[in-house]
Order: structure tokens, then C-alpha cells, then sequence
């Protein structure tokens, strides 16, 4: 290619940035119009100095009013739902995380933003030649396409033969870990009936119907005593006693066999792991299916009028169909859950996960007169676009009977974004959240204590990355990092090279009550996690750390009361001094309002409001 192109535009997009400052080497210096760059992902201040010494000039990334953000959303929600009416009878395609529109595991949105700004920039912005660095490999094809259709010259410098080799990368890798995940729930499925197999036949009556409650247990699951103490659905399982018999039916996120154990010497519950209702055909059964059946969408997908079925076969083939094999597994356990017991009602937690699904799915099939509940027991962000249920999805996806709340406000929110019948979503109690109804205001302090909190969720190193960047070394100031259980520290640690030993006022939390922490803050950082609300309710201001995507990741979006946000770029000290200088009257004015709102998105648990999982 000529240095300079003969082309009026023309769009060159840059993988790596080895390749661009092997490309911008090529260039001369001399000043040059028209020359203009977008960035998709962060390169080293050495690679921007030379885009300003070659005379480009960045383009900002635009921001989008909350009318945009609607709109994004509800054209992405479409584009799904209408996928699903080519798959709406396959196993596989409802278990895939695109299908399931899951926030933090499916990065079609993400993906789709990208596509939409760089076409725009490239079709509106007055350029001669643009450089684009580092957008999602699932893009480039239909970005191709839509730029040489209006005459943009396209360059794409990647390995010609990437795709190719990814493929069969991604091929194989998913290959074999599925023989090793066929290997490894077996192994389980054996450890778990050899220690429950006798008490399962003794205890478990295959006449009599039963509450099935499908959860998930932690190590803390089980208080010192043995007692089993559920975290998702708190009370209701003790409520239940005596009105009728109930099953727990469980994923082990805890420590496997520690957990395991701990189930073997409860005697208050009948606790069943799904593997303990895994056999070794049922588990090569799923992988045979899961390995073997084609997920390609035919159909033309539209989103802002642009048919983007390009850019979720790509990624449907990025990531071997975007399915884990493990909630893939949930079918069968459940399918044989159905012939040990007869369900009369089945609650879930819901969130339109795959697992989810699958355990819809074989209900339906093998138990159709179950009564399903799914019970929203969190929180509700924008981005959770899983949680919002629209077009063909409605009438073909596995959805449960009904849907309970924890408060009025998640019951309008998903109304807002989605699209249900008359009744079907009721607001109920905040299960989780029984503790912290009766907690009084903690009393204002100077803003010292900083309480990071994280979700399990890799991508939230960047909110660790930018508080440790603005407060690490600043006297007067602790910061202490929490993470979640199913990420903890050391896998952060590992990740990304952190070494506390240096920052004498940074901490990990050892595992406190989270109750604790909130109480030793005079502040919380989040990104999406309930803490953020969880500290409102009695009175610690908080900020949410934007990393400026599309959909909204904070549960408090809708809330503008002692909540402030902060952008990479801003200073973390400024905006502490600024929630500092708030007068009293101000403060206890926002604290007031963010209870009122808070009380109307979580309701406490009554007998009423419990009642509501038993009609």
C-alpha cells in the first residue's frame, strides 16, 4: 500500500501496537491534514506521541445521553430475541451466554458499540486517513463490509491467517477441556454419592412432592454450629417447614469436598449438589451434544438497520458457542433430580442464566406441571439486559411461571426495559438483605476509609488500577480492598502483579463479615456490586467508578442521592474533598432520600411477603 492513500477516506485498524508503530515509522512527519485516530483499547504514551508527532489527532470517545442508552438497549435486546427464533428448540443455543444477554460473560454489546462508533466516525468524520487501534476481532468483518460499501478505502494489519488459526485454537483448547470437564464431574459425581448416596436413598421419598429450592453454597454457608444457613433465600427455607417438605439443590461454590462434608453432617436440611444426580452417560451425553451441535445464525439480525448476524457468528465462533459446560450440565442433573422426586414447586434464583435455563428446560419436558419460580434476588443495573425479556424471546425462551422481586423498584425496571404479561412480575422481600433493615444510619465521618468493593469479575481490576494510582502513598487515607468470593485476592495478586508490601495504606480484607467492612468505611468505591447499596442503607456515601460502557453497570443508576461518580481520568481526591465540604443539612438531606428510594428497591421479609413463594 502507498504511504500516502489515493483514496478520498481511508480507514486503517491496527490489532496491536507493535504493528502501528511499524506502520506510523513508514510516514513522513512533514504536516499532513486530515489525519485522524480512534482508540478501542490503551496504548503506551511512546505510541501517542508519535500518532501527535505523525499529526493525528485523537478523537474523543463520544458520551451517550441516557436516551441513546435506551435506545442501545432496546435494539440490542431485539437483536437477540429475534436469533432466537432460529434456535429456539436447541439445548445449546439457550445455554450459549449470548443467547442469555449475561452483563458480565457476553461481550456482544460491547462489541456492537464498537462497530456502531467506528462506523459512524468513519462515514461522518472529515478525515483523509483514520487509524483505529484495537477494536474486537468479531468486528473487523462487518466494519469491512459497511466501509467499502460507501467507498471507504479499508486496511486491516493482523495476521492474515489469525482466523484461521484461532479457530482451531479455540477448537481444540474446547475440545479437550471438555474431555477433562467430562473427566472431573464424573470424579464428583462419585465423591458425592459415596458420601450422601446412603442418606439421599434413606431420606429422599420418591411418593411425597416437594419445595425444591435451587441455590448455590459457600463455605459460609454453614454457620459454626453445622447449621445450614441459605445466602440467596435467607429465612424462606425455615419459613417453609411444616407448610412443605423442601429440597435444596445446590452448585458447590465453596471448597468442594470442604462443602460437601458439611453437607453430609446437616441434619436440619436435605441438601442435594447437582453433581451428587450426574451419571458418567448423562455427562457424555452433554459433551456429545455440546460438542457436535452446529449454532450458526442464517437470518439476517438488525440493530440500527445494520444486519450484525456477522458480527455474532463471529463471536458464537470466538468462543466455541459461548457455553459453559458446566451449567450446560444442569439439564441432565436436573432431568434425573425429576425421576428421584416428584417437584410440585421449583425456585430459582433468576437472573435468565444459562444454567438457569437448562434447569427450565428439562422441567418442562420431564415435570410439566411443576409450578417455576424465579426469584430476582439482586440488584438490577442497566447492563443487566438478561434480566429484560422482549419480543420472540417472551413466547421462546425457558422462562419460569412467574418472577418475584425483591422490591418495587427492580419490578419497574424490568418492566421499563421489558416485555411481560399482566401479573407476571410481583414485588416481594430482599431476602439477602434481611440484616440490614433494622440497621440505623452509622454517624457522618471525614472521608478516611475507603472500602474498594469488587465483584467476581476479572474486568474490575481497573477500579483497583485507578484507586491505587490516585491514593496509594497519600497519608491520612487507608484503602481497603474486598473482593468476591468467586475471584479472590490472590488470583488478582497473580493477574496483575499487585504488591501491597509497598503501599503501607492499602489492605486486602481477610474475610470479615461484609457488614464489618462497611462499618469500618467512611466510604465505598464500587463498580456494580450490591455493596454499593448495602452501604447506602445506612448512610456511607459512595462512588461508582464508570468505565464508560454503554449499558450502565451500577445498580444505583436510577439514583442520584449521596452517590457521586468518577471517570478514570478524574481526581479521586478532588472528589473526596468535594462529598468532605457537603454541609450537614445537604448530606443528611441526600441520606434521607437514597433510604427513601432504597426502601422501595428492597422490601423487608414479612409473613405476607413470604407468603408470596408459597401460593
Amino acid at each position: 500500500m502507498n504511504k500516502e492513500t489515493l483514496f478520498i477516506k481511508s480507514a486503517l485498524v491496527f490489532k496491536t501496537e507493535r504493528r502501528l508503530i511499524s506502520y506510523l515509522a513508514t510516514l513522513s512527519s512533514k504536516e499532513q491534514k486530515g489525519r485522524k485516530y480512534l482508540l478501542w483499547k490503551t496504548v503506551s504514551k511512546k505510541a501517542e506521541d508519535l500518532l501527535e508527532a505523525k499529526n493525528f489527532k485523537k478523537i474523543p470517545k463520544s458520551e451517550h445521553d441516557e436516551f441513546y442508552r435506551d435506545a442501545f438497549l432496546r435494539e440490542y435486546n431485539k437483536a437477540i430475541a429475534s436469533c432466537s427464533q432460529e434456535f429456539s428448540s436447541s439445548k445449546v443455543w439457550w445455554a450459549t451466554d449470548i443467547a442469555s444477554k449475561d452483563r458480565f460473560a457476553s461481550k456482544v454489546p460491547e462489541f456492537l458499540y464498537q462497530f456502531l462508533t467506528m462506523t459512524k466516525v468513519a462515514k461522518d468524520e472529515d478525515y483523509l486517513q483514520l487509524i483505529i487501534v484495537g477494536p474486537a476481532i468479531s468486528t473487523i468483518g462487518l466494519l469491512k463490509k459497511t466501509l467499502k460499501s460507501v467507498n471507504i478505502q479499508f486496511h486491516y494489519f493482523g495476521n492474515p491467517a489469525e482466523k484461521r488459526l484461532d479457530s482451531i485454537y479455540i477448537t481444540v483448547r474446547r475440545t479437550i477441556g471438555v474431555i477433562y470437564k467430562t473427566v472431573k464431574f464424573y470424579r464428583r459425581s462419585l465423591y458425592a454419592r459415596k458420601q450422601l448416596g446412603s442418606r439421599i436413598k434413606k431420606e429422599l421419598n420418591p411418593k411425597k412432592s416437594y419445595y425444591v429450592i435451587k441455590t448455590f453454597i459457600y463455605n459460609h454457608s454453614f454457620l459454626k454450629d453445622g447449621s445450614y444457613r441459605d445466602v440467596f433465600f435467607g429465612s424462606l427455607p425455615e419459613f417453609l417447614k411444616g407448610k412443605q417438605k423442601s429440597l435444596i439443590y445446590a452448585c458447590i461454590l465453596g471448597d468442594y469436598k470442604q462443602c460437601l462434608k458439611k453437607i453430609s453432617q446437616c441434619q436440619q436440611r436435605i441438601i442435594l449438589p447437582v453433581e451428587a444426580l450426574l451419571t458418567l452417560p448423562s455427562i457424555v451425553k452433554a459433551a456429545i451434544e455440546f460438542l457436535f451441535t452446529k449454532i450458526r445464525i442464517n437470518r439476517k439480525v438488525l440493530f440500527f438497520g445494520y444486519d450484525v448476524s456477522d458480527i455474532i457468528n463471529a463471536e458464537l465462533k470466538r468462543t466455541f458457542k459461548g457455553v459453559r459446560f458446566y451449567h450446560f450440565l444442569h439439564y441432565w442433573s436436573t432431568k434425573n433430580l425429576i425421576k428421584k422426586v416428584a417437584v410440585e414447586k421449583f425456585l430459582l434464583t433468576y437472573e435468565n442464566k444459562p444454567w438457569e435455563r437448562m434447569c427450565i428446560l428439562a422441567l418442562r419436558r420431564y415435570s410439566p406441571a411443576s409450578r417455576i419460580i424465579g426469584y430476582q434476588h439482586t440488584v438490577v443495573p442497566q447492563s443487566s439486559v438478561n434480566m429484560f425479556v422482549v419480543g420472540h424471546d417472551r413466547s421462546l425462551s425457558p422462562l419460569p411461571d412467574k418472577i418475584l422481586t425483591v422490591g418495587v423498584e427492580t419490578k419497574k425496571i424490568m418492566e421499563r426495559y421489558g416485555e411481560y404479561e399482566p401479573g407476571f412480575i410481583e414485588a416481594t422481600c430482599g431476602l439477602r438483605f434481611e440484616y440490614l433493615f433494622d440497621k440505623p444510619f452509622q454517624p457522618r465521618k471525614r472521608l478516611k476509609n475507603i472500602l474498594v468493593a469488587l465483584e467476581g469479575n476479572i474486568d474490575v481490576h481497573c477500579i483497583v488500577d485507578y484507586v491505587l494510582s490516585q491514593m496509594q502513598g497519600r497519608n491520612g487515607y487507608h484503602i481497603k480492598i474486598r473482593t468476591h468470593p468467586m475471584v479472590p485476592w490472590p488470583y488478582f495478586k497473580r493477574r496483575f502483579a499487585y504488591d501491597l508490601s509497598r503501599m503501607p495504606n492499602v489492605s486486602v480484607s481477610n474475610g470479615n463479615y461484609l457488614y464489618d467492612d462497611i462499618i469500618w468505611a467512611d466510604i465505598v468505591i464500587y463498580w456494580g456490586t450490591t455493596v454499593s447499596l448495602e452501604a447506602l442503607s445506612i448512610g456511607k456515601p459512595v462512588i461508582h467508578f464508570d468505565r464508560g460502557e454503554i449499558l450502565s453497570y451500577d445498580p444505583l443508576f436510577d439514583c442520584r442521592h449521596l452517590k457521586w461518580v468518577v471517570h478514570k481520568e478524574d481526581s479521586l481526591k478532588a472528589k473526596l474533598d468535594e462529598i468532605d465540604n457537603l454541609s450537614q443539612e445537604d448530606f443528611n438531606l441526600q441520606r434521607d432520600k437514597a433510604k427513601a428510594y432504597l426502601a422501595s428497591y428492597f422490601h423487608p421479609p414479612s409473613k405476607e411477603t413470604l407468603a408470596k413463594f408459597v401460593e
